[in-house]
């Protein structure tokens, strides 16, 4: 990204508080860093409660996302090489939050990289969200396979086994035994009234 793009980079004021969103610059020329008064929020502290710098920004992330957020800067600020990863940050509460860190280089007009742009964004909800689905489709299949563990039970077993719905009677499931014992096919096991009507 060349420098004459920085100012309309880096003005996200408007939507930070919103949509959870925060940023930092670090100004490579002359080593200072910046934190927006949102990205403060995210980490659980006062804005502008005191004056950022590399190493307070890497104490707040979590210890085994930490090296894959300093190779990250490393080669951005050395390759240029723009990034979007996930890491974890400790509050002072010691609550977890989950961010998505997407960053990116500006240049000066001669190709030099003069700054890092980070771009942070809470997803910690989204990620509560994506877990509690996981398990729910964990659970569906689990609750599938026991079915099916249990329907070739009721299939093999010597005694004939009929299962019908509650609420309408339908059969849903006639195992071999109780197919052999009438001589019908399993297409003939309807429901309740059906069976009844043929057997007596």
């Amino acid at each position: 990204m060349e420098y004459k793009h920085l100012k309309s980079a880096v003005n996200l004021a408007p939507v930070e508080t919103t949509a959870k969103i925060g940023k930092w610059e670090w100004d490579l020329e002359n080593g200072t860093i910046n934190w927006s008064d949102d990205l403060f929020r995210i980490f659980g502290l006062e804005p502008q409660s005191f004056i950022p710098t590399l190493d307070r920004g890497l104490a707040v992330i979590y210890a085994d996302d930490k090296e894959t957020a300093e190779t990250a800067y490393h080669k951005a600020i050395t390759y240029g090489e723009e990034y979007c990863i996930e890491k974890r940050i400790v509050k002072p509460g010691g609550g977890i939050v989950v961010v998505l860190s997407i960053g990116t280089v500006l240049k000066d007009q001669q190709g030099k990289i003069i700054r890092l742009l980070d771009i942070f964004q809470d997803i910690t909800e989204t990620k509560k969200i994506a877990v509690t689905l996981e398990q729910t489709v964990a659970d569906i299949a689990d609750i599938m396979a026991r079915n099916e563990l249990l329907e070739t039970v009721i299939e093999s077993i010597p005694i004939g086994i009929a299962v019908n719905k509650i609420d309408d009677g339908k059969a849903t499931l006639v195992n071999k035994r109780f197919r052999e014992t009438y001589g019908w096919r399993e297409e003939d096991f309807t429901d309740v009234e059906t069976f009844f009507n043929k057997s007596y």
